[in-house]
């Protein structure tokens, strides 16, 4: 009798250890979709130039780094878009690969592979747009988790490549 009440309780305390087991990576891999979602709005927002969309994404005491100056706050950020936009007639920002990884109950860490097409090419030129140039690189990015999602917390861009093209 005290052998099979023994092996009850070690099978219950087996089933309860890999029920734990089994919601903590599905936890995992939902906050991981979050963030992966999040990078493809980001390239959405920025390209059309939605900046309250933008600023969306965005803790609101994030960093955004590009080169070594940085963007600190919200607000910061968002106003380095526009003036981006200011600058650039015509870019698409294509998101490639992604590595995202839950570090903490509330924080991720990735790496995003991204490729930016751009011209000076008035934006209502007929397409399609035959000299771009080509930046390739990488967002060093820390996300904060919440009920309300992924945000951004860091971003670092890191240039790998850029050229010229023309037909």
């Amino acid at each position: 009798m005290v052998y099979r009440i023994l092996s009850s309780a070690a099978a219950v305390v087996l089933l309860a250890g890999c029920s734990l087991t089994a919601t903590r990576p599905a936890a995992d891999s939902t906050a991981v979709e979050a963030c992966k979602t999040l990078n493809y709005r980001y390239a959405q927002a920025r390209d059309s130039g939605n900046a309250d969309a933008y600023g969306d994404l965005f803790a609101e005491n994030a960093v955004f780094y590009m080169g070594k100056k940085p963007y600190e706050g919200r607000d910061a950020i968002i106003t380095r878009l526009r003036e981006g936009q200011d600058s650039a007639n015509f870019a698409r920002l294509l998101i490639d690969n992604m590595y995202i990884e839950k570090d903490g109950d509330d924080s991720a860490t990735g790496v995003v592979y991204f490729s930016m097409y751009y011209s000076d090419a008035d934006p209502d030129a007929p397409r399609p747009i035959e000299t771009f140039r080509l930046f390739m690189g990488e967002y060093h990015d820390r996300y904060t988790l919440a009920e309300g999602g992924c945000k951004l917390a860091e971003r670092k861009t890191v240039p790998l490549f850029m050229g010229r093209f023309a037909k």
